[in-house]
């Protein structure tokens, strides 16, 4: 019987796992060529391609708020309202009428709307008693249909700016509520104590016309994107001795998916 010598056997062993690490090697390089090109398909499936439509809904969240807006109470103190939070979603038809510009009509839902500080007053009363009156939780919702007309510019393949007008259609009337304690307090006791919500309509005209100016991002139909709302019209129906323009502004991001058709 013959027998190998030691070094023999050693370089046999290194050459074959040097030839299986090779192998794998080629192998993933291959899957990885594939995966890519594979990605490169879809990507180019879903891009909107020139002198075609495309359906994009979309679903998002944003703030909102009226400029120049205030509230007073008892005559002297005055809010100013914040910011809101709300829901959006919709959907826009598109057509890409070259490499660089899109167009678009649309149909969205909106939340708009703001909201005020808390407030409270202490009146002394003539029984030598004090009443404390607290105003918690005071907003303003504003149901919108809206509809833009966008102009899409793209910048490079995926990124994009979006400029156009927009109507939007108040539902119903403003809705106004928040939350009312009154508390009776007679030598350091509480004597009487009374919470309600309160609800009533804000003064608010139905139609609301701004512009609504974003950025967009768009990989493999998912469209990522951000708008800001530049009110264009009083949206405030007060009564003319208040003499204040007030107009709604907004900002919000969504996500959505284009499907070409």
């Amino acid at each position: 019987m013959q027998y190998l010598p030691i070094a023999a056997v050693s370089s046999y062993s290194s050459n074959y796992l040097q030839a299986r690490m090779m192998n794998m090697k080629k192998r993933i390089m291959s899957l990885a060529l594939l995966l890519a090109s594979v990605m490169g398909i879809n990507a180019q499936e879903t891009e909107s391609p020139v002198g075609k439509f495309s359906v994009i809904p979309h679903v998002g969240v944003g703030i909102s708020n009226w400029s120049n807006n205030e509230l007073s109470f008892s005559g002297s103190e005055v809010l100013k309202s914040k910011y809101q939070a709300g829901f959006n979603g919709g959907v826009d038809v598109e057509y890409r009428a070259t490499k660089e510009v899109a167009v678009s009509l649309g149909v969205n839902y909106a939340r708009l709307g703001f909201k005020f500080p808390s407030y409270q007053a202490e009146n002394e009363n003539p029984d030598k008693s004090t009443t404390l009156e607290g105003y918690d939780n005071i907003h303003v919702n504003l149901d919108y249909i809206q509809v833009p007309l966008k102009v899409r510019a793209y910048i490079t393949r995926n990124l994009s700016l979006t400029l156009g007008v927009q109507a939007g259609f108040l539902c119903g009337d403003g809705k106004w509520k928040m939350d009312y304690t009154q508390v009776t307090i007679r030598n350091e006791e509480v004597t009487a104590k009374e919470t309600e919500t309160l609800t009533n309509t804000w003064p608010t005209k139905k139609l609301d016309v701004s512009i609504p100016i974003g950025v967009s991002y768009e990989y493999m139909g998912v469209i990522l994107s951000a708008q800001y709302n530049l009110g264009l019209t009083n949206v405030s129906n007060a009564p003319k001795e208040v003499d204040k323009s007030c107009k709604n502004k907004g900002f919000g991001v969504s996500v959505g998916y284009r499907f070409t058709l």
